[in-house]
């Protein structure tokens, strides 16, 4: 089995980005689909959260998640050419997804 290896931004190529909350981290993955159609990793982020941030619900975690990852990565997702999906595996949140 290989070893994911980060990838060069492709503005042109489908993209999604990938957020979790557990425990007492947030983190996230920025994908593209590549001319192989597989996902490949671009860029990712782990977080430890502070004190006050620890107990938050779940869902405001997750939320946390997904806002730290667009404005670590607004850089990346500004001016895209289509538009890009955010996957979350906490279903309160589908509702953001359908906006």
């Amino acid at each position: 089995m290989q070893k994911p290896i980060l990838m060069v931004w492709e503005p042109n190529c489908p993209t999604h980005l990938e957020v979790d909350a557990l425990g007492y981290t947030i983190g996230g993955v920025l994908l593209q689909k590549l001319d192989d159609s597989l996902w490949h990793p671009v860029t990712f982020r782990s977080q430890f959260m502070i004190k006050a941030k620890q107990i938050y619900k779940i869902y405001n975690k997750e939320m946390l998640a997904i806002i730290c990852a667009l404005e670590n990565w607004q850089h990346y997702l500004k001016g895209l050419p289509q538009s890009f999906d955010i996957i979350s595996n906490y279903q309160n949140l589908a509702y953001w997804h359908t906006l």
